[in-house]
């Protein structure tokens, strides 16, 4: 309305006149002035405000009206949320201390809870679960699983052991590329392989411990042929074989880098057992293994040519009823020592035999030896290397030499 003054004489007269809106101004919303409260900025859009900035608003744009997110910039974090394994509160819980006991498998499709998956096994029957992709975070506890892995990624938080109950391998690698990382795999039980059998693709296994694990051959680890497996700061220990590798058995391809193989059993090759494959290690520890025939320490397999590398590395205190040490048997062996230290080799090896032989070398094997230690730290006495001819000579710290089964050149 318009009020008109109008003189009319000396008589004043006021009239109200409608006025209309001109085209294109739109209406005003008088009730938009009045929704004026405190909000919370919502800068995630989860639909929860973080309350540390409340402020008095009547526009709700990138606010939200419900307080409580504890970091709002993850839509993933809020009161409502599903708890992962990632060492936060997902859920803004202020009691919360831990993730232990949850599991989550995150694939390109986002994550979901896996926690009844892995808890859905016991010991002698284990929960059979297959992952071909994506990552799965296992949180602190203990899970009854035989897990396949085409293509995954397994990462453990704190103390997480995955328990293979007696009634298969603990994990079987069957293609593509996996992860194994902070899991201790035990209670495996099969052919090849009781805590890690690799049949196909590759593995990489970080900061694991494989233990208490049974197998014919590789009773904690199974290398097969076409399987490549990368193990770094790894401890095998305390595995068993009925046959070869009570720690390690390698068909295929392996690297291990400041790895330990020790306290191992088996008839042959109580820490390691190569059977035609190809073995690089730096920094490894091969101790205190026992084989009931030969090679305490390692063994190769008669008709299955390997190769074996090993730098700056230990094969020492092993035992066998034949070659405590190494019984190079069809294989191609070098150990690399340094001249800066006198214990890296082969060395402090038993067996039944009055002078044990910390190596063997029988059949189409060739040695190479460059600065590596044989002599016993605690007795100086110079280790022994007997060909299979019969050919016997000892030898001290930072030895160089070249042998074959029939001669030393």
């Amino acid at each position: 309305m318009v009020t008109l003054l109008a003189l009319l004489g000396c008589t004043i007269v006021l009239v109200d006149v409608p006025c209309s809106v001109p085209p294109g101004i739109p209406p005003v919303d008088d009730t938009a002035a009045t929704d004026c409260t405190e909000r919370y900025p919502d800068a995630d859009g989860d639909g929860y405000g973080d309350e540390d900035g409340a402020t008095v608003t009547c526009d709700a744009t990138g606010f939200s009206d419900t307080p409580g997110d504890c970091d709002d910039a993850d839509p993933d974090v809020h009161p409502d949320a599903l708890e992962r394994c990632d060492g936060v509160s997902d859920a803004c819980d202020p009691t919360w201390t831990s993730d232990d006991g949850i599991v989550t498998w995150t694939t390109a499709d986002g994550f979901q809870d896996a926690t009844a998956d892995f808890a859905a096994g016991s010991d002698g029957d284990p929960a059979a679960l297959t992952y071909d992709e994506g990552r799965v975070d296992v949180c602190a506890g203990t899970w009854f699983v035989n897990l396949t892995l085409d293509g995954a990624r397994i990462v453990g938080t704190g103390d997480v052991v995955l328990d293979g109950g007696g009634a298969g391998p603990v994990v079987l690698v069957t293609s593509g590329e996996n992860l194994l990382q902070g899991l201790t795999l035990t209670n495996g039980a099969g052919s090849e392989g009781g805590g890690l059998d690799t049949t196909g693709g590759s593995a990489q296994v970080d900061t694991c411990v494989i233990t208490g694990n049974t197998a014919a051959n590789g009773g904690g680890v199974a290398v097969h042929d076409g399987s490549d497996v990368e193990l770094r700061a790894t401890t095998i220990q305390a595995n068993e074989a009925t046959d070869s590798g009570g720690g390690l058995w390698v068909s295929g391809t392996a690297v291990l880098d400041g790895t330990e193989l020790v306290e191992n059993t088996a008839r042959s090759g109580g820490g390691l057992a190569m059977s035609g494959g190809t073995l690089t290690g730096t920094e490894v520890s091969i101790r205190g293994n026992v084989a009931s025939g030969d090679g305490g320490g390692v063994t190769g397999t008669s008709g299955r040519a390997s190769v074996l590398s090993l730098t700056d590395s230990v094969v020492s205190t092993n035992d066998a009823d034949a070659v405590g040490g190494v019984a190079a048997i069809d294989l191609t062996f070098t150990c690399t020592g340094s001249t800066s230290s006198d214990r890296l080799g082969i060395f402090a090896n038993t067996s039944a035999e009055a002078k044990p032989p910390q190596m063997t070398v029988e059949g189409t094997s060739r040695v190479t030896a460059v600065d590596c230690d044989f002599a016993n730290p605690a007795t100086e006495e110079p280790g022994l290397v007997v060909l299979e001819t019969g050919e016997t000579l000892g030898f001290d710290v930072d030895a160089d030499f070249v042998c074959t089964a029939t001669a030393f050149e």
